[in-house]
């Protein structure tokens, strides 16, 4: 059960000790009422891939403004899903296709799969080596932001 906090009896320095699991977006501190000697640990246990490029790129949510850019994919598992990909999207649609032009931004299929589910915003993950922003950065940055995710089904 994801909401069971295994509590712990208070010792003589006052302390105690509450194990839980909370969305990423909720910060523990502000649960407590003097969060003065706080610590928190962050575990990751979710687990996921794209294993249809275009299919995952028409779900994920765009902004409603029309827009485009061009998403170049590597993915050593599956290589259908390797290629280069033009996304055009606006009122709540997506349509893609193969493209053969220059790539806005290249990824691995493992950063594209935190990108459209918005695990992390592109100005995080592009720090990583292999995220390559080639242009096209103001829409890039719109489209792939930070949402709000919740896995608590493990497996």
């Amino acid at each position: 059960d994801v909401h069971k906090f295994e509590r712990y009896p208070i010792t003589a320095q006052r302390a105690a000790t509450v194990e839980a699991v909370f969305p990423p977006n909720i910060d523990m501190r502000t649960l407590i009422a003097e969060p003065y000697r706080v610590e928190q640990r962050v575990d990751t246990h979710g687990m996921f891939r794209v294993v249809d490029v275009p299919q995952a790129l028409r779900l994920m949510r765009h902004p409603e403004a029309p827009g485009r850019y061009v998403i170049g994919v590597k993915d050593a598992f599956l290589p259908e899903n390797t290629g280069v990909y033009a996304v055009r999207f606006g009122q709540g649609k997506a349509e893609v296709e193969r493209a053969d032009a220059p790539a806005d931004l290249v990824v691995d299929v493992t950063t594209l799969a935190q990108l459209t589910l918005g695990f992390a915003p592109l100005d995080t993950l592009r720090m990583r080596p292999d995220v390559e922003v080639r242009g096209n950065e103001e829409t890039l940055r719109a489209v792939f932001v930070k949402k709000d995710c919740y896995f608590a089904d493990y497996f």
